[in-house]
């Protein structure tokens, strides 16, 4: 009797736990362009799925992709309330949108809003709301977006490539392999007296498959786009942030800037050839300049 109750007991025991792991590996909404796919579990984290080829590529696991810090504590678990889908034509052509919503224990409302377009079969946009739905004002440091590790593939070295757009004093390799404990914060405001600014693009690429963050606002925007390695056995860490105290009264909104995700085959110039056709379709061009011979 006593070893049937332990093997029930261990039994229960096995099955809560399975249960406990897929409710929080659970993906709840998925959004799918033609060669990228990108799902939420039911805490409003995500990951990011290659499907170039035909060959589904995981470049990164379930984490906190876009979060606030408040009060110097990152508040990055949304517990799911809803999503919907709603089809959309702009400037950048026909697509979807979907905007997914969950809300934190200390009562911040988020929602994200991914968009995809048939123009752009490798890119999500997104743009995230956070209402402060609580009765005490709320102090943001900053927001961050499309925040992922990429996962290595092999021990190939250097497993990864990147190209960080930031410009510095010391004219620094904007296309450099990534070495262990590397760590550079692509600055896009002055990082020197007379440097600074850049491209906003962060874009990490291996021999299989390559992936890049960056924004896709018209005016510039005093973001990082850090890109950190401890080694090649735990991958790279890539996002956007924006660092700003902000103050949230009761009832009060922040929005984000519109930033992107964009993987591709190859290095960066598919990610850099896509910002150019995006900001010139958002209006943004080169002006006609002619040269006067004196």
């Amino acid at each position: 009797m006593i070893s049937k109750s332990l093997s029930l007991i261990i039994l229960l025991l096995l099955i809560t736990l399975l249960s406990f792991c897929s409710i929080n590996n659970n993906s709840v909404v998925k959004v799918e362009n033609k060669y990228l796919e990108i799902e939420f579990d039911d805490s409003l984290y995500s990951k990011i799925i290659s499907t170039i080829g035909n060959n589904k590529i995981e470049l990164s696991d379930f984490s906190a992709t876009e979060y606030l810090v408040v009060d110097g504590v990152e508040i990055s678990k949304y517990y799911f309330k809803g999503s919907q889908k709603n089809k959309i034509e702009n400037a950048l052509g026909k697509g979807e949108e979907v905007v997914i919503t969950g809300l934190s224990k200390n009562n911040i409302l988020k929602q994200v809003t991914v968009t995809i377009y048939k123009n752009y079969p490798t890119t999500a946009f997104y743009k995230v709301v956070y209402k402060n739905n609580g009765s005490n004002k709320v102090i943001v440091n900053k927001w961050v977006n499309n925040s992922y590790r990429i996962i290595p593939e092999d021990n190939q070295k250097p497993s990864f490539w990147s190209y960080q757009g930031a410009s510095y004093e010391d004219r620094r390799d904007w296309v450099l392999p990534l070495t262990d404990g590397f760590e550079q914060e692509n600055y896009m405001g002055m990082n020197a007296s007379d440097y600074g600014g850049g491209t906003p693009i962060s874009d990490i690429w291996t021999k299989d498959i390559g992936i890049a963050v960056g924004h896709v606002e018209t005016t510039p925007k005093l973001v990082k786009l850090p890109v950190r390695m401890e080694d090649q056995k735990t991958g790279v860490d890539i996002s956007v942030e924006f660092e700003k105290e902000t103050i949230l009264e009761p009832g009060q909104s922040l929005e984000t800037f519109e930033s992107f995700v964009n993987v591709h085959k190859g290095d960066y110039y598919a990610t850099l050839k896509l910002f150019r056709e995006v900001l010139s379709n958002k209006g943004l061009s080169m002006g006609n300049f002619r040269y006067k011979i004196p």
